[in-house]
């Protein structure tokens, strides 16, 4: 109803709302799943290295044994979070009624 008076539109604003979420969810998502792998890796690394006392390049295979582990994890994750995201914007077109 709104969208034929000049200057004002709800299409132009949802629209505005919607990337904005978008951007927070990918760069909050997109940050998290670099620190999280960087420390997957440094976890098996320092385990190996000072916890189990094992040699260099034992640590380094414990390391991308972890690591490895931590991107299958994210993986699954992201797989997760993708299909809440999707459901959610589907609900907010719905009920915000934008094709």
């Amino acid at each position: 109803m709104t969208e034929q008076v000049e200057g004002f539109s709800n299409k132009l604003q949802y629209e505005r709302i919607k990337a904005k979420e978008e951007y927070n969810f990918v760069m909050a998502f997109g940050f998290g799943f670099i620190t999280l792998t960087f420390m997957g890796f440094l976890t098996g690394y320092s385990l190996g290295r000072y916890v189990i006392e094992l040699s260099n390049e034992h640590s380094l295979i414990l390391s991308l044994v972890t690591g490895i582990c931590t991107l299958i994890m994210e993986m699954t994750l992201m797989i997760f979070r993708l299909q809440k995201w999707e459901q959610k914007n589907a609900l907010d077109k719905k009920r915000h009624k934008v094709e």
